[in-house]
């Protein structure tokens, strides 16, 4: 027969096998351990048998680093390598809490990976990093590096920082107002949270209170929004940025009179009322000019009395 023990499945020049008489024998009995075929030259290596098999060995380099991130976004990894000697199987890495680890830099994360296999096990790197599900906290940990036989290994992280992600407010408005000497402005709308992930439950609520930065009368002032806050199972992940807003504050228009501008009396007779009649809502009226007997309530714009002036003409104006 052309095929012969190989202790790896794969050509050699020499064979190491090791460990009791059962274990030899076992590992002589082991298919896939056999090289070649009936069709294929063999040429026969040296074979070595050991009573005591040597101690698998774990080694690594590389230092991690710090590997903040905001909540909802994986950190970008950090790196170390391992390798091992005289192994019976392969390597497993586990990550610590919150942390996931891949043999790749941008895919294949979990929580743990293996690599490599019996023998030895040539220098790689892995890459660390945390998941974007990781809630907001400080971590840090031991990468864990096991194998069958071997005294396992410990690579220590750096304390890192997964810090809340901003939440947004939209849908709202600021209203425009005329000047009245105060900063307090008003808002329409239906606020909007905008930014929550992974399903988490946030709930928007408060008390809002808007502010002009100014109680002068200008265009695009700033309105600033204060008193939203957030709740719910998942608000610990998030921080909110109140609304900034802008609005007008105007100058208060002029009334303009509406009402007719003349009217007649006659001496000695209680006139008709006369009503001043503006635009824009006035809470004040007044007139000059009015004929003695006569007199203006400023309060309804209400002109009345009897007229004990000298006949004629007289030019009033409201005002």
């Amino acid at each position: 027969a052309n095929g012969y023990f190989s202790n790896t499945g794969a050509s050699s020049s020499s064979v190491t096998v090791c460990g009791t008489p059962a274990q030899v024998l076992a590992a002589l009995v082991t298919p896939a351990k056999w090289f070649g075929t009936s069709a294929t030259t063999a040429s026969f290596p040296s074979l070595t048998i050991l009573n005591v098999c040597p101690t698998p060995t774990i080694s690594t380099t590389g230092t991690l680093s710090a590997v903040n991130t905001t909540y909802g976004t994986s950190s970008s990894p950090t790196t170390f390598n391992v390798s091992g000697v005289d192994m019976n199987a392969a390597i497993t890495a586990t990550a610590p809490q919150g942390y996931e680890i891949s043999l790749a830099s941008g895919s294949g994360y979990a929580s743990s990976v293996s690599f490599g296999s019996a023998g030895t096990i040539t220098s790689t790197t892995l890459y660390l990093r945390i998941s974007s599900t990781t809630a907001v906290g400080t971590y840090s940990g031991n990468v864990v590096l096991t194998s069958a036989g071997a005294a396992d290994v410990n690579v220590a992280t750096v304390s890192s920082i997964v810090s809340p992600k901003e939440l947004t407010i939209t849908g709202l408005t600021a209203n425009s107002k005329v000047f009245d000497g105060n900063t307090s402005a008003t808002l329409s709308g239906i606020a909007v949270l905008n930014g929550v992930l992974n399903g988490d439950v946030v709930i928007l609520g408060g008390s809002p209170v808007a502010t002009f930065a100014t109680s002068d009368v200008g265009s695009n002032i700033v309105v600033s929004v204060t008193g939203y806050s957030i709740s719910g199972s998942g608000a610990t992940n998030y921080s909110l940025t109140q609304p900034s807003l802008f609005a007008d504050i105007t100058t208060e228009p002029t009334p303009v009179i509406t009402s007719i501008l003349t009217a007649t009396a006659t001496y000695g007779i209680a006139a008709t009322t006369y009503l001043i009649t503006a635009s824009e809502s006035p809470i004040t009226f007044n007139a000059s000019g009015l004929p003695s007997g006569l007199s203006v309530n400023t309060t309804t714009g209400e002109i009345t009395g009897t007229p004990t002036a000298v006949p004629g003409t007289w030019p009033s104006a409201p005002r």
